[in-house]
């Protein structure tokens, strides 16, 4: 099935990646995302340029991550040789590197640094849909309830409920499993009742080890891991998945950093006492 857009990310923006792709799919964009949309016994490589030449729009989540990443200016050239507009959506203050800005300099581009995300998806999606025509303004669509005339008798019976561990899909009527996440037939974005179209990405706040980590190990940056740890919760419920993560990797750096000043001091101590045996002897 042709898609729409292919979102090129990194694998450590993932999170991102995936409430960005479920935002576009809710809107009605078909997404091509890795490693989902790579068919089993296929080449991940293969996979990746049939994608790309049979979409019709790149969004790029712009990172420090992205930066990096080997693949993803190669994504880009690609789209560039193919004639394929290209999207970046910043998720982070940072400037594209070189191999990505030979590609992307002229490109205007999205900001989703501030919170909260859900405006900046929402913008990203209008400006896609503003870029494919035949799919402006679609929704996964809700067949609306048949008209019937007033004080008709018998009352029209309610629609089937789904099999129990199973949920319908709303555009085609599909009968999906309910770990499924898109319809199994027409692959439209499955509403279940009480959650959000886009999903909350959990972040890790890293307390547990945090917390471990000033009991156990050095307390001065076991205290500055608990800090960051206690930021991840607060910037989610602000909307700040950015700022979110952001924390997440700080405390988990200062964890690291714990562990690595109590392992310091236990070699330092183990040595001063063989120090002293040897001295005795």
């Amino acid at each position: 099935m042709a898609h729409d857009a292919f979102i090129s990310c990194s694998s450590k923006d993932k999170t991102i990646a995936d409430a960005v792709c479920a935002r576009l799919e809710s809107r009605g964009v078909r997404c091509w995302i890795a490693p989902r949309d790579v068919r089993p016994g296929r080449a991940y490589g293969e996979e990746i340029i049939d994608a790309i030449h049979e979409c019709k729009v790149l969004v790029l989540v712009l990172s420090a991550n992205a930066n990096m990443s080997p693949h993803i200016p190669k994504e880009i050239e690609r789209a560039v040789s193919r004639g394929i507009p290209i999207i970046p959506l910043r998720i982070e203050d940072v400037t594209p590197a070189k191999s990505l800005d030979y590609f992307i300099s002229s490109v205007h581009w999205l900001d989703a640094i501030t919170p909260p995300l859900e405006e900046h998806l929402e913008s990203l999606a209008s400006t896609i849909l503003a870029i494919l025509p035949e799919r402006q303004g679609t929704e996964i669509p809700v067949p609306p309830p048949a008209p019937r005339p007033s004080g008709t008798w018998p009352p029209a019976p309610p629609p089937p409920a789904p099999a129990a561990g199973h949920i319908f899909c709303t555009s085609c009527g599909t009968s999906n499993p309910s770990t499924a996440t898109s319809c199994t037939r027409c692959g439209s974005l499955l509403r279940r009742p009480g959650t959000s179209t886009v999903p909350t990405p959990a972040v890790p706040n890293y307390l547990v080890f945090s917390i471990l980590a000033t009991v156990l190990c050095c307390v001065p940056t076991g205290i500055a891991a608990i800090v960051y740890s206690s930021q991840v919760n607060t910037k989610l419920q602000a909307g700040d998945m950015a700022g979110a993560m952001q924390a997440s990797k700080n405390a988990k750096q200062w964890c690291w950093i714990s562990f690595g000043a109590g392992l310091v001091f236990i070699v330092g101590y183990l040595i001063l006492i063989a120090i002293g045996a040897m001295s005795n002897n």
